[in-house]
C-alpha cells in the first residue's frame, strides 16, 4: 500500500508506583511522497515492558 504506519521511537521507564511506562511514537507516512501525514505519542503502563507496550498500542489501535 501507499501508506505505512511506522514506529518512530519507543522508550521505557519506571514509575513511582512500581509499574513500567512505555512511550511510543508512531507516524503515518506516504511512501510515494515521503511526507508524514499523521503522528502521535501513546503511553501505556504495565507490570512488565511487554504489558506496557501492549497498553500503549491499545491506546492507538483499540481491538475487540
Amino acid at each position: 500500500g501507499r501508506l505505512a504506519l511506522v514506529p518512530a521511537s519507543l522508550g521505557f521507564g519506571p514509575e513511582l508506583n512500581g509499574q513500567i511506562r512505555a512511550d511510543l511514537s508512531l507516524v503515518l507516512t506516504d511512501s510515494r511522497s515521503g511526507k508524514v501525514l499523521w503522528r502521535t505519542v501513546a503511553y501505556g503502563w504495565g507490570a512488565s515492558p511487554d504489558q506496557a507496550l501492549n497498553a500503549a498500542m491499545a491506546a492507538v489501535l483499540p481491538g475487540p
